[in-house]
């Protein structure tokens, strides 16, 4: 299935015309593998690890996309091995094909880390925190105006911090370039920041992080969002 097109509200926000929750289909990639299979990628402390966290939340989120009605998987079921990025590009494409009557879009879950350059004495760099979302440098149109709407969704959910600029940002990161469908990319916040950690690792931080994802799908196809997760 092909949505109609891209279509606007009166304030001049874009959203993907033509589809109900139930013509579209959500593949979550949940970035990463487990602290024994993915070098790094963690909190100074040792409290955090990417790739275990996005398996705590892309689940979280698979459910509550498919409360709203929408068709949601998991890219990485896996539970802790680290999927090559090409290979979970190819998932998400075969996927694709299979299901044919669908719309489909890719969403990527990660979360940021900030260079060692002023890293205090615990390992913390904490002048960089927030969001930043990502669509590839060649992308279409579909896939700015996910972008755009997952960003705005997280920023008026409270994540914006000091990283997230003005609106999205382009990348040529593998898994929304390769991808045949509108794909981004979200880091929901820093975890070389240790407040940034701290609300990851939180049911609250969690919960905010699934709403914005949740809203901002919401945004991208023009449908009311007002699902709360608790």
């Amino acid at each position: 299935m092909k949505a109609v097109a891209i279509g606007g509200y009166t304030s001049g926000e874009k959203f993907i015309a033509g589809c109900l929750p139930s013509d579209v289909c959500v593949a979550i990639d949940n970035g990463h593998g487990d602290r024994y299979h993915t070098i790094g990628k963690c909190s100074s402390d040792g409290r955090y690890y990417e790739g275990e966290w996005s398996r705590v939340v892309a689940p979280k989120l698979k459910k509550a996309l498919e409360e709203m009605g929408f068709n949601a998987w998991l890219v990485v079921p896996e539970k802790d091995v680290d999927v090559p990025l090409l290979e979970r590009c190819r998932r998400a494409n075969e996927y694709m094909k299979k299901h044919p009557d669908k719309y489909h879009i890719f969403l990527s879950l990660h979360t940021n880390a900030a260079g060692d350059k002023s890293l205090d004495k615990d390992g913390w760099c904490n002048s960089a925190t927030g969001l930043e979302v990502y669509c590839s440098t060649r992308t279409s149109e579909a896939s700015k105006v996910f972008a755009h709407n997952v960003y705005k969704a997280g920023v008026e959910m409270g994540l914006k911090g000091n990283r997230a600029g003005n609106d999205y940002k382009t990348a040529n990161f593998t898994v929304i370039t390769d991808t045949k469908m509108p794909a981004i990319l979200t880091e929901s916040a820093f975890h070389t920041n240790k407040a940034d950690v701290d609300y990851l690792l939180s049911e609250k931080g969690q919960e905010t992080v699934v709403n914005y994802h949740v809203a901002g799908v919401c945004k991208t196809f023009g449908i009311p969002y007002s699902l709360c997760v608790k």
